[in-house]
């Protein structure tokens, strides 16, 4: 019996310097085809009790109100009532309305691409919130019933120093969320940060920002 599922949503209204998931810009019209098959593939497997269910991307938060809501009605028979149901979404889409919606087809739990507090290397990457923004999101997501929240932070990203990776750690334990990923930066081919050349961190300091992020965390009670 199947016990989990991840959906993958493989639009995104910008993408970011570094991706090279399977990927490509929103659009209306490849959105509803990509429904369509996917809707049949899920009809298919008629997925039942599952005990998790993550809606990944891209960036599931690109659809459209509508196109999304078409998606969550459909696996709201799929996922357990005690079950962990997790989207990802970016920062700029979570207006009250669309935390409405995804609540009110019972997603518990959000993962949300920070990637970093510091807005240059945020401009950099590609993304298009800001430090400022990322608290607001956070309290709006609990005011709307979700208090299970992930974030994703970036090291060895380009001219982030170790100092900087420490004051995005130390500023990530005092937000209200229960689960950080850590992904360390690598130049994958067909990302923009290859076509413009850009060079990995040097592995020692890649090192360096692994292990102290590792044992910071930990002392914090991640």
């Amino acid at each position: 019996m199947i016990q989990s599922a991840y959906i993958h949503v493989p639009f995104c209204k910008q993408i970011c310097a570094y991706c090279d998931f399977f990927r490509c810009g929103y659009n209306s019209l490849l959105a509803n085809k990509w429904l369509e098959v996917i809707t049949k593939e899920i009809v298919d497997l008629q997925l039942t009790n599952l005990k998790t269910l993550y809606i990944g991307g891209g960036t599931p938060t690109a659809l459209s109100y509508h196109q999304l809501e078409c998606l969550l009605k459909l696996l709201q028979p799929s996922i357990d009532a005690e079950g962990e149901y997790t989207m990802e979404a970016n920062l700029s889409h979570l207006n009250d309305d669309l935390l409405k919606l995804i609540t009110s087809y019972g997603v518990n739990r959000l993962s949300l691409g920070v990637q970093s507090f510091q807005n240059h290397l945020l401009e950099r990457i590609g993304r298009t919130h800001r430090k400022e923004d990322v608290l607001p999101t956070l309290e709006r997501i609990h005011q709307h019933g979700i208090d299970n929240i992930s974030i994703d932070l970036i090291y060895g990203l380009p001219n982030q120093t170790l100092e900087m990776w420490q004051a995005d750690l130390a500023y990530a334990i005092t937000l209200p969320i229960t689960h950080i990923s850590l992904y360390a930066l690598t130049i994958e081919p067909n990302s923009r940060f290859a076509k413009e050349g850009v060079e990995a961190a040097e592995e020692n300091l890649d090192a360096d920002m692994y292990e102290y992020a590792c044992s910071f965390l930990q002392a914090h009670g991640f």
